[in-house]
């Protein structure tokens, strides 16, 4: 049996979503920065399936399990093999453990014991006594002569005349239906050339209708050249990123971000930054118990992809809030 620890009973707590905010921030933490710990945390995951295939699972972690693991087809898929792959496990087990025919057949003539020997020894003379009856009956038995059977006579059969009108009748039968195959081809034929004709009316139609439209004045739209967001903070995979579509009149990205009350006072520094890449923009932030502070962005400075925010203590040069948000054309 497997020895579940405190940092088990954790993570499997996270994986049901049955923990405090603080506890399922610092797991987040833990597993973006260690990747021994996401490859455990992931493993719990499917250990999470086979448990709830063998029925391991609590009725408050079951119905935990559903509602988070069996959402889409393909968490019902994984649930579906972890099942097949208790059941072929169960059956290789059972042919290994299962004795072999000629085990059996040892086992069945057992002669250690007396009564098995007793009666097999009264078996074979048994057998003696009918063989030897057998032999004798035979050597005493006149020899039977073969007797050829009688071969009955073969009559041949007398030939059917042939009916020359149903000849003629069957004859002028497939005319007819050839002449009547011929006319329907010919007709589906006009009635082919007739439905070209249509379909070459429509696209001309359609195209002019098409034309007409094209001619017709787009009302001006009202040109916006800025967007304003506020970001909340946390992973980049724990919800869905705040999203910015760039037009061609788009000048800034404004971007309001809340400050937790522990980091308020706290002089700081605004780094945007693309992920995985480099500085979009760094600027410097005021302390003064503000609870969020805002950057703005030059849209003509962002690309399509994903983004990330960090604020990073002036004191100890230290991360202590992140925020993300995609850009899409």
């Amino acid at each position: 049996m497997k020895l579940v620890t405190e940092k088990d009973e954790m993570m499997r707590r996270y994986l049901l979503d049955e923990i405090s905010d603080e506890e399922r921030n610092s797991i987040e933490e833990k597993f973006l920065a260690d990747d021994e710990f996401f490859e455990e945390l992931d493993a719990l995951e499917d250990e999470l399936y086979f448990d709830y295939k063998q029925g391991n699972l609590s009725a408050t972690d079951k119905t935990a399990f559903e509602k988070k693991f069996l959402a889409t087809n393909a968490d019902r898929q994984k649930a579906d093999f972890a099942e097949a792959f208790l059941q072929a496990t169960t059956e290789i087990t059972a042919e290994k453990t299962a004795p072999s025919f000629w085990q059996s057949i040892v086992v069945f003539f057992d002669f250690s014991n007396a009564s098995m020997r007793l009666g097999t020894a009264a078996a074979s003379i048994l057998l003696l006594c009918l063989f030897g009856f057998w032999v004798f009956r035979n050597l005493n038995k006149p020899p039977e002569i073969a007797t050829v059977p009688e071969v009955p006579e073969t009559q041949t059969p007398t030939p059917t005349p042939i009916d020359e009108r149903i000849i003629e009748q069957k004859q002028q039968e497939k005319d007819d239906l050839e002449k009547k195959l011929e006319e329907e081809k010919q007709k589906a034929e006009q009635d082919a050339n007739k439905i070209r004709d249509l379909e070459k009316q429509k696209e001309k139609i359609q195209k002019d209708i098409e034309k007409n439209q094209n001619k017709q004045i787009a009302p001006e739209q009202p040109q916006r050249t800025f967007i304003a967001l506020v970001l909340s903070p946390g992973l980049r995979g724990s919800g869905a990123a705040a999203k910015v579509k760039l037009t061609p009149e788009l000048k800034t990205v404004n971007l309001t971000l809340p400050i937790k009350k522990e980091f308020q006072e706290d002089d700081f520094k605004i780094v945007v930054r693309s992920v995985g890449g480099g500085t979009i923009l760094s600027s410097n932030a005021k302390s003064g118990k503000k609870t969020a502070v805002s950057v703005s962005v030059p849209a003509k400075s962002l690309q399509r992809g994903s983004y990330e925010i960090a604020l990073i203590s002036s004191a100890d040069n230290e991360e202590f809030a992140s925020y993300y948000f995609n850009v899409e054309k």
